[in-house]
Formats: structure tokens, C-alpha cells, sequence
């Protein structure tokens, strides 16, 4: 009976990664559906950035890009793969939000850090 009881109150993460955050201490309670951990997987980062409107109707999901991350003082260059390009413009800025995926497997970038990304020429005319 202990045994699955302590089975019931075991959490199981549906990936592999890192623990950044721990909202809930041993023995207290969580509401479901409450977070109670972060979990990160450092092998593959994120770089979200905000670009203008007329370059991001050129952006396709899917589409390889350059992107640039801060490590110490200098950059590192990675192959990203564009994830999302956002269907809403800020209507102050006219920035639009878009993400893009690359690969960490070395471990040499810590997420969270600043980074670039290189937008594709615009077609000559």
C-alpha cells in the first residue's frame, strides 16, 4: 500500500532536460494543473526576437536562418531552423515576434543569453 501510494505522488517529466526551477518544496501541495517545476532541455535553445513587419512577411516557418548568441564577450554562429513567425504585428512598433530553434548539444551556450539572427536579402527589383 506504500509503495503505491509513493508511485501516485511521484512526478514524471514527459522529457529529458534540466530542473530550472522548483515552485512547490517536499511535502506541499499543487493544485492540478499547477506548475511545479521548469524543466529545460539545454541541447536545444530558442532565440525569439522581434523584427519589422516588412521583413517578417518574407519569412517562411521552416526556413533555415543564421542566428548569432553571446558567449562571454564574444558570438557564436549556429544553423537555426525558423519556427514561428507571429500572425499579429505589435500596432505601436509594428514588430513582429519570431522564433527560432538551433541546436545546443555541446552545451557551450547557456539559454537565456542575448543573441541575433541573420534575415534573408530582399529580392532585387
Amino acid at each position: 500500500m506504500a509503495r503505491e501510494k509513493h508511485q501516485q505522488r511521484r512526478l514524471l517529466a514527459p522529457v529529458a532536460g534540466v530542473i530550472t526551477e522548483l515552485r512547490a518544496a517536499v511535502g506541499q501541495r499543487a493544485a492540478t494543473g499547477e506548475p511545479v517545476a521548469r524543466l529545460v532541455d539545454p541541447g536545444r535553445c530558442f532565440l525569439v526576437v522581434n523584427v519589422d513587419e516588412t521583413f517578417a512577411r518574407r519569412l517562411k516557418a521552416g526556413e533555415a536562418l543564421k542566428v548569432e548568441i553571446q558567449v562571454g564577450e564574444g558570438w557564436i554562429e549556429k544553423d537555426g531552423r525558423l519556427e514561428v513567425v507571429s500572425p499579429v504585428a505589435d500596432p505601436a512598433s509594428r514588430l513582429v515576434r519570431v522564433k527560432v530553434a538551433f541546436d545546443n548539444l555541446d552545451g557551450r551556450i547557456w539559454p537565456g543569453v542575448a543573441g541575433r539572427i541573420h534575415l534573408p536579402e530582399p529580392p532585387h527589383e
